[in-house]
């Protein structure tokens, strides 16, 4: 639709599934998942979701692979993968038993920093969305303490309990 946002914040992300988000551009929000449970909170809205990471995951299944950090051997069984270049490395990934030009529903390009083979680019394109993401100041392996990954509802915070997300997409993996 020729509609763009810009996003910008912090990721922190401990193996084998602790992530937090912190945008602070163009609204302050935070992401905050522990392996089995997500939050989301909107300080302007003075909102917080709690929902299980599951359920984000099983919301769509044709992103449930990308959506596993880490779980790349998984992702690369149910994705072909295209060399697109080798200088910089950038790969293509779609899913399998698909035309990658007409018939994917979803294909992801990564670019790797050519010392650490990490994706400091990826570009998602789901039919006509389009979300790019551009990673810096990347650092590997830092101590992370574990309260990065909790979450307390400010007081007063309106809490929405087990919120499900919609669900797309009903094709079988």
């Amino acid at each position: 639709a020729g509609i763009g946002s810009h996003i910008q914040g912090t990721l922190s992300y401990q193996k084998p599934d602790h992530l937090r988000v912190e945008y602070t551009l163009p609204e302050k929000q935070v992401f905050v998942a522990n392996g089995t449970t997500l939050w989301i909170h909107r300080p302007s809205q003075n909102q917080v979701i709690r929902s299980k990471v599951s359920d984000w995951k099983e919301s769509d299944p044709l992103l449930k692979n990308l959506l596993n950090i880490g779980g790349y051997p998984k992702m690369l069984q149910n994705h072909s993968i295209e060399i697109v270049s080798q200088t910089p490395a950038r790969l293509l990934l779609y899913p399998k038993n698909t035309n990658k030009d007409a018939n994917a529903l979803y294909a992801l390009r990564l670019t790797l920093n050519a010392n650490t083979l990490f994706p400091e680019e990826s570009e998602l394109t789901i039919e006509t969305l389009k979300v790019s993401t551009l990673l810096s100041k990347i650092v590997f392996n830092p101590h992370l303490d574990k309260s990065l990954f909790t979450f307390s509802p400010p007081k007063g915070s309106q809490i929405f309990e087990n919120f499900k997300p919609p669900r797309f997409g009903a094709i079988n993996e």
